[in-house]
């Protein structure tokens, strides 16, 4: 057609030119359709998302490379909550290189303390910190394992075993680099909602077997309610253990990474969901 040409701005290498940030944070999927009439160009960008969704995994459990594509396809930037102390200490662990490629790929880094122990010592006298200075001890050295691997400052924290309480809470807001701090299990609250915000206490959402059929109904209700919805994953497997409820199949996980990218929910990962909460 002579005079005229439309060009679909749709390949991501190109957008990523001039909207990634530094490298660290993928750019969403393409939105903007340009026209070019007559050499005159006018760009047309589709409505806003609506509701906010973020997908985090616990432990610094190794995936393999078919999920973290899934999730790059997707255009999901997740947050991984490590525990450190476990960081290439088994094959089923992420090794260090394996966390710094995640987080130069556009993945947030979270801590999950050290050692990942008790923080109530009646649930496991064998297995907890049994003082509060234990505890933040385990918290800091995390952190500082982190910036002993060139990663920035770990702003994002997630309970071990999602244990919290109030004088936890008040530990942690005192480390002067925790913002965040997301629970496992939550009874009776799915959402982060304006009503119930606690940085502290973010609610989240454990992605099970028994569980796997309500999360797209969740998505939708995080969108109809622009709410903020926290799923986490614990262990994602070619061929998940019958016997574990938190051990899903990398086909299950994918279906919901699927879900998200097809609607209009919001992906962020947790920092940038507290930005957004906080007004930022």
């Amino acid at each position: 057609m002579k005079g005229k040409k439309v060009l679909a701005v749709l390949a991501m290498a190109l957008f990523c030119l001039v909207s990634c940030d530094g490298g660290h944070n993928p750019p969403p999927p393409p939105t903007t359709t340009t026209t070019i009439v007559d050499n005159t160009t006018t760009t047309t960008i589709p409505g806003q998302f609506k509701g906010m969704v973020s997908v985090t995994f616990d432990d610094g459990t190794r995936l393999s490379e078919n999920v973290i594509n899934a999730l790059n396809a997707n255009w999901i930037s997740a947050t991984f909550y490590v525990i450190t102390g476990q960081v290439g200490t088994e094959a089923k662990y992420f090794g260090w290189s394996d966390i710094i490629n995640l987080y130069e790929s556009g993945h947030e880094i979270g801590n999950h303390t050290a050692s990942h122990k008790r923080l109530i010592c009646s649930e496991d006298p064998d297995n907890c910190y049994g003082s509060d200075e234990a505890y933040l001890a385990d918290v800091t050295k995390a952190q500082d394992e982190f910036l002993a691997q060139g990663l920035p400052e770990v702003k994002s924290y997630a309970y071990p075993y999602g244990s919290i309480s109030d004088p936890v809470i008040k530990l942690l807001q005192g480390t002067g680099f925790i913002t965040s701090a997301r629970q496992a299990y939550v009874d009776g609250e799915t959402f982060n909602t304006k009503a119930n915000f606690n940085a502290y206490k973010l609610n989240a959402v454990s992605i099970r077997k028994s569980t796997l059929s309500q999360i797209p109904g969740l998505i939708d209700q995080a969108i109809a309610q622009d709410v903020w919805l926290i799923l986490v994953f614990h262990t994602v497997s070619v061929a998940p253990n019958p016997a574990d409820e938190l051990d899903i199949s990398e086909e299950d996980a994918s279906q919901i990474f699927q879900k998200i990218s097809s609607t209009d929910i919001y992906s962020v990962q947790v920092s940038d969901g507290l930005k957004k909460m906080l007004g930022q």
